[in-house]
């Protein structure tokens, strides 16, 4: 039972048009976050805050 839950939680969170930035889990994303992981990853982070700010 819990693969379809969680196939059923996956296509909620793309319906949704939730996103994921590295070094976060559970949060809602906030600009002093973004601000944060792009000091603390800068490589990995700063092609997600393009495309973040690009689908404002």
């Amino acid at each position: 039972m819990y693969n379809i839950k969680l196939v059923e939680h996956c296509k909620m969170a793309e319906k949704e048009r939730w996103g994921y930035v590295y070094g976060t889990f559970s949060t809602v994303l906030t600009e002093p976050l973004l601000q944060q992981k792009l000091k603390q990853y800068p490589s990995k982070v700063k092609l997600q805050e393009f495309l973040l700010k690009k689908n404002e």
